[in-house]
Order: structure tokens, then sequence, then C-alpha cells
């Protein structure tokens, strides 16, 4: 239960693009086929993935099945096969750790810190080269725009369903903790 997520979430999938170097990842409730897949939508968007490469996994391989994505998978018993994939799991899993002591939250919002160091990591240029972001969309992220450290304390707008009835001269925001984009 130490590493169950805030919404139930207990286990991970991350996504990283070879041709870009985009990096993404989100959290499951469950390892199943139907969850890949909707986490597999809001990772790729309307993006067209020629090729999927898994450790053959048969929930990943399922989602692949349903959104028409060709199926790699590596070997079993050679490590070597898998080692892109092991590295980047490692690379999110440390940021996201990182990510957790600095704001002091509890580790169960883990899924918000994976997602929210995943944006972090596709917005930045490394070493004079174009960003992960400018590979994918083609322009770079706007440099104007404010970058909110996780976990810091920030009012907010309640949505229309959950305003509650303020004085006249009430504050407009609600304090919150922010977690991403």
């Amino acid at each position: 239960e130490l590493s169950k997520g805030i919404n139930g979430e207990t286990v991970g999938l991350v996504v990283r693009d070879r041709a870009t170097n985009w990096v993404d990842a989100r959290g499951l409730t469950t390892k199943d086929g139907s969850r890949a897949r909707i986490a597999l939508v809001q990772i790729l968007g309307r993006e067209k993935c020629h090729l999927m490469h898994t450790d053959g996994s048969g929930e990943l391989k399922q989602a692949c099945e349903a959104l028409d994505i060709p199926h790699d998978k590596a070997l079993a018993g050679d490590p070597r096969n898998n080692s892109r994939a092991e590295r980047s799991n490692r690379y999110v899993l440390e940021g996201a750790r990182d990510i957790l002591l600095r704001s002091g939250l509890p580790t169960h919002f883990w899924p918000y810190a994976v997602e929210y160091f995943c944006l972090c990591c596709n917005i930045r240029r490394w070493n004079g080269k174009p960003s992960a972001w400018c590979r994918r969309f083609g322009e770079e992220f706007p440099a104007d725009f404010p970058l909110i450290p996780f976990g810091a304390q920030i009012d907010f707008l309640p949505s229309e369903v959950n305003k509650k009835v303020r004085g006249k001269c009430g504050p407009k925001g609600v304090p919150g903790i922010f977690l991403g984009y």
C-alpha cells in the first residue's frame, strides 16, 4: 500500500518516443489492456504510432491491437533488448522521487509527479538542441509560460459545480496544491 497512488494507481506506464525523445507516463489502477489503451490514447493524442516496442506483456499487446499499432517485443532472456525501456522507467521513477521529495508531498502523489516530471523533460533544451516538445510539435514551448513548481500552494478558481457561496467581498480563489498542467 505504500506505493499506491492517490486515486488507487498501482502500476505505471512509461512511453519514450525514440525519434523525438518524448517521454510520458501515466499511473494505472490495474495491469490490463483497456487501462493501457486509455493511457496510450492520452499520451499519443492524435499522433500516429508506427511501431510500439514493449517487453511483451499481455496488456500492452492488447492495447496495441485495439489501437492498430504494430507491436514488437523484446526477446525473453536477453536484457539488452529491453535496456532502453528499463532506463526510461528508471529515469522517470528517479525524477518523480526527486519532485516528491522537494515538494514535501507524500509518495501517494506519484502519478501526478511522473506526469509533471515528463512535461519538464519534454520542454527542456539539452545541450543547445531543440527540445522534445519542438521535435514533436514543430515549435519550442513558449518561453514566457509560467512554470509553477510541483506541490506549490496556489489559489485557483473552483468550477461552477464546486463553487461555495461566499460573501460579496470574499476572495474568489480557493487555496490548493499545484499538481500539474
